[in-house]
């Protein structure tokens, strides 16, 4: 089967801005070029990812291929980044079986030591979990129904730093419930909150 299509589209690692010294100078200095990157899948919108840019078709690949979207390399026929529209469009050969099964629900991490599964078509949250006091960098992996994190921050039940753990996924999502009805004395609530999921131990 022929190799996809791939375009090579590799941005600079770093731009330069100017900035002051301690002495007041005006000086050019490099910083990260991290950038959005719309991923599309068959002219479907997935996700928008944030990136260095310097391999993106890789990326992309390695994001469908990490959420089981593909299984192999030889579905894909092009993978074609544009920076002018800050997106990434890939053409599969035979499409992707059940695809909105597949994005309907996605698990984020955050920058408030939760993980959260959130509902993919609506973004609202079916439960969250406390698992650091600042913030979740690496992604989650998902495996037999379990789902297993790691942080490197001070964990929510001590002061000491790092931990890997695995939660065993609710094997049936029930969304939260609807706001109560205000009262005089009760204020409108904005959104309803998720469940939060308990740390257990097996």
């Amino acid at each position: 089967m022929p190799r996809p299509e791939i375009t090579q589209a590799r941005r600079p690692l770093t731009f330069e801005v100017e900035a002051i010294n301690e002495r007041g100078e005006a000086l050019k200095s490099p910083i990260a070029g991290e950038a959005p990157l719309t991923l599309y899948i068959d002219k479907r919108e997935i996700v928008t990812l944030m990136t260095l840019g310097q391999h993106p078709e890789a990326l992309a690949i390695g994001y469908l291929r990490n959420q089981r979207l593909i299984s192999s390399i030889d579905q894909i026929a092009a993978v074609q980044v544009d920076w002018e529209t800050e997106s990434v469009a890939v053409t599969t050969r035979g499409g992707v079986a059940d695809l909105d099964e597949k994005t309907a629900r996605r698990t984020v991490t955050t920058g408030c030591g939760h993980i959260v599964c959130v509902n993919a078509h609506n973004g609202k949250p079916y439960w969250k979990m406390p698992i650091c006091k600042n913030g979740v960098n690496p992604s989650v992996v998902l495996h037999k129904g379990n789902l297993i994190a790691i942080h490197g921050d001070e964990n929510v039940d001590n002061s000491e730093k790092g931990r890997m753990i695995c939660i065993k996924l609710p094997e049936k999502l029930i969304p939260p419930p609807p706001p109560a009805a205000p009262t005089p004395a009760q204020p409108i609530p904005v959104t309803p909150e998720a469940t939060t999921l308990e740390p257990s131990v097996e």
